[in-house]
């Protein structure tokens, strides 16, 4: 469906992801925000953003858009 709908060069994005912890929580959805903003699988008209949850306090909080 990658292909279809989004092209080869979408596919390519997308292989080799690895699922790996965070070392640094916020510094890691700040990176993957910018590789999605920079990833031709996501269109340009999609609006990324980033949030953390602490579990301690139940709070979300926004680090990157």
């Amino acid at each position: 469906a990658i292909v279809k709908n989004l092209g080869e060069e979408a596919l390519e994005d997308l292989n080799g992801l690895g699922w790996y912890p965070f070392v640094d929580v916020e510094q890691g959805v700040k990176d993957d925000v910018a590789f999605l903003k920079a990833s031709k699988a996501i269109p340009k008209h999609i609006n990324v953003s980033g949030w953390v949850y602490d579990v301690e306090t139940g709070k979300v909080k926004p680090v990157a858009n």
